[in-house]
């Protein structure tokens, strides 16, 4: 049978093949390079029962904890981010939440993955939608993805996450010039991050970024980032804004009070020519990350 090759969004890399890349790492470890130079200690449990993989291209089956580790240690020097590098050099593995996703993310020509964090049972986890499974703590994830020398993307789906990641990632660490955070502002269908919050967000952790998820893709959502952005106050703030969606004057606005603005698309709504809508993104001023997946990604869906 013959491989299937996967060509990540966003990238003008070769492609990459779950067979010739993921599964061997995964599955014949004698092919993985020297794991010496970099920490392939077990991670702390538990062992959540393993989420089924949705996309073909996917792991299956679902490696271990330990697994991840040995390909962490794996990871190379060219797919590792630099703490403090510009959010314009980041190549995101947009769903990196469950382990066959984070997996997938860690072998591939990625130096940045994203992470939704829930609070279940008292305990931040790693999960899109508030009802679907997960297999991966929050602190497992963080541990496995900065071991890899990844830029981490956090997004805070619930507010009540943000103390115990906050102190996570201090306890493990984690360079703060090696973390966003994603962040909601509160609106009248979204609790979101209160700006006071945001604000001691930003002094407990003044090196990493925040991006500011917008409540609506459209002027009146970028009205509101904009005042809250005045009332945040300080650098490294960012906005992400919907790639189809936007138009020149749009980004100025924008640009006039965040430092960056970064771009990013739903593959359900439009199969972008990714080269060419990245092309057009640059031209009329983002300037930040631009996170363009096609429906066939394999972490194009959580």
């Amino acid at each position: 049978m013959q491989p299937t090759t996967i060509t990540p969004a966003r990238q003008t890399t070769p492609p990459v093949t779950a067979r010739s890349i993921v599964l061997p790492a995964l599955h014949a470890l004698p092919g993985v390079p020297t794991l010496a130079r970099f920490d392939a200690s077990p991670v702390p449990g538990p062992e959540l029962p393993p989420v089924r993989p949705k996309h073909p291209a996917l792991p299956n089956p679902v490696p271990s904890l330990a697994r991840l580790a040995e390909l962490a240690a794996a990871a190379p020097a060219d797919q590792r981010f630099t703490p403090g590098d510009h959010p314009s050099t980041i190549h995101n593995a947009h769903y990196s939440n469950t382990r066959a996703q984070l997996a997938y993310a860690l072998a591939g020509p990625y130096n940045s993955v994203e992470g939704d964090v829930r609070v279940r049972d008292g305990i931040p986890v790693m999960k899109h939608d508030p009802d679907a499974a997960y297999d991966l703590t929050f602190e497992q994830w963080a541990l496995i993805a900065s071991r890899a020398g990844k830029h981490l993307r956090i997004d805070l789906k619930e507010p009540a996450a943000l103390a115990q990641v906050a102190a996570t990632l201090e306890r493990l660490g984690i360079p703060a010039g090696s973390v966003t955070f994603n962040v909601g502002l509160p609106t009248p269908w979204s609790a979101g991050v209160p700006i006071d919050a945001i604000r001691a967000l930003r002094m407990r952790f003044p090196a990493s970024w925040i991006t500011l998820n917008l409540p609506v893709p459209l002027g009146p959502g970028y009205l509101l980032a904009v005042r809250a952005a005045q009332a945040i106050g300080g650098d490294h703030l960012g906005v992400a804004i919907m790639g189809g969606l936007v138009h020149r004057g749009d980004i100025a606005f924008l640009r006039s009070a965040f430092a960056v603005v970064n771009a990013w698309n739903l593959p359900l709504l439009g199969d972008p020519d990714v080269v060419a809508m990245t092309a057009k993104l640059r031209a009329i001023g983002v300037n930040g990350m631009v996170d363009l997946r096609r429906k066939d990604d394999p972490l194009a869906n959580d």
